[in-house]
């Protein structure tokens, strides 16, 4: 699927003058993201973790529409020995908007589950989202304006066999979300979450049977789709407009959620 940002339903431009900070900026979700975003005129800065490769295609493509205005390579299983490097980009941006994108998932009982990849999984799909947020709202301070999107997952809400720490980690982001978008109330900061259910991206096929991806593959349909209503409810809550939408996490997910078979 390839969703052109002209096809998104808001008009050119409403997200000048915005700088938004984006992670998982090479990942299915992540890179049509980035292409919406800079059509409507924000200015874009995105970090990825380990594809090089389609970092700079990413790249090279936006720049060459004067688009694009940086990205990083960031491992963020390392984020406690990285933070400081972390904290001099967002001081460098001065991010209006930041978008928590990058996400590692689990494919084990928890009894099977490595110490070190629980350590990873809560690294990537926690801490860093609150030290970066941490290190966005300092800028954002200083304008007393700012938009929080952060993609968490129905495995929050619902749980799934196997993910026991995944769905721990989302779950505790959607707390954090609500927490954050309650202390910078009065600022014009606000803080939301979209929780889709699965689509195929590298993350979710990862963590599926064969027969959970012959099904997602018979649903490509629902796939592409939900994509196109998550960038564009990315659009949405990123607008100055937007100043309504507060302290709520959006699930997104066709009623299908149960449709896919997880591996055990």
């Amino acid at each position: 699927m390839n969703i052109k940002a002209s096809e998104t339903l808001f008009r050119e431009g409403i997200l000048e003058r915005q700088r938004v900070l984006i992670t998982g900026g090479t990942g299915e979700l992540g890179s049509h993201i980035i292409d919406a975003l800079s059509y409507l005129g924000a200015q874009v800065y995105f970090f990825y973790n380990s594809n090089r490769a389609k970092a700079e295609k990413i790249a090279e493509r936006l720049e060459s529409k004067g688009l694009l205005l940086g990205y990083f390579q960031a491992d963020f299983s390392k984020v406690e020995e990285e933070s400081g490097q972390y904290q001099e980009i967002t001081r460098k941006i001065r991010p209006t908007a930041f978008i928590s994108n990058a996400a590692t998932t689990q494919s084990s009982l928890l009894v099977f589950t490595g110490h070190e990849e629980v350590d990873q999984m809560l690294k990537i799909n926690t801490l860093a989202p609150i030290l970066l947020s941490k290190y966005c709202l300092e800028e954002m301070y200083r304008e007393r304006y700012g938009r929080f999107i952060f993609i968490s997952s129905i495995a929050a809400e619902r749980g799934v066999l196997g993910s026991s720490v995944y769905c721990c980690a989302k779950s505790a982001i959607n707390g954090f979300m609500r927490g954050l978008s309650m202390e910078n109330r009065g600022m014009n900061i606000s803080a939301n979450a979209l929780s889709p259910s699965t689509f195929l991206s590298r993350l979710s096929m990862d963590s599926m049977t064969e027969e959970g991806l012959n099904s997602a593959l018979k649903s490509k349909e629902h796939s592409d789709s939900l994509i196109y209503e998550l960038v564009n409810s990315c659009i949405k809550l990123l607008a100055s407009e937007s100043c309504s939408i507060n302290g709520q996490n959006l699930v997104i997910d066709s009623g299908v959620t149960n449709s896919f078979c997880i591996k055990q």
